[in-house]
């Protein structure tokens, strides 16, 4: 089951359709969270990094409850200009269904990350969320995933992006 937030929802799934991403060039996840008050100005995007590709790679099929749902996010440059990771973008992340979710707002890994990306290549990025709710036990949501903020005008977030998301069982004894 996928659930749409804030718009058109994207399905894609590198994980399916090509080659599991090397390891080796998956920027690590840093846990950055955005300061609960944090300006606009300060969250701004350049028109650059809202026009990046954004696809999934290793979505896992089921999570245990109390551990993180582990992915990667693969941003892609479809332009003919190089797009600077300055300022460096916040995302979004949710996973759920309509009756529960868990969602988290971050800061890419800009520090760990090439300071740019060229022209028709790519970026990836490790993701995890933390699942501990036990509500949600047996859910079976969908994972959306966009660069900007909650509450973002258009203008300043990308297309939401989803894949069908992992199911949470309880943990083994």
């Amino acid at each position: 089951m996928l659930f749409a937030v804030l718009g058109v929802v994207t399905l894609f799934s590198l994980g399916a359709c090509g080659p599991t991403p090397d390891p080796r060039d998956v920027v690590p996840y840093a846990e950055l969270p955005v300061p609960e008050d944090a300006s606009d100005e300060e969250l701004a995007m350049t028109s650059d990094q809202l026009a990046l590709e954004i696809g999934f790679a290793d979505v896992p099929q089921e999570v245990t409850l109390g551990s993180d749902i582990r992915y990667v996010v693969e941003l892609r440059n479809v332009s003919d200009e190089t797009v600077s990771l300055e300022p460096c973008p916040v995302y979004y992340q949710a996973w759920g269904e309509s009756g529960f979710a868990v969602s988290r707002t971050s800061y890419l890994n800009c520090d760990e990350a090439p300071p740019d990306i060229p022209p028709g290549e790519r970026l990836r990025f490790e993701m995890r969320l933390p699942v501990e709710d036990r509500e949600a036990v047996q859910v079976e949501g969908g994972l959306v995933w966009y660069l900007g903020h909650p509450g973002a005008e258009g203008d300043q977030r990308t297309d939401v992006h989803g894949a069908e998301g992992p199911r949470i069982v309880r943990p083994r004894p």
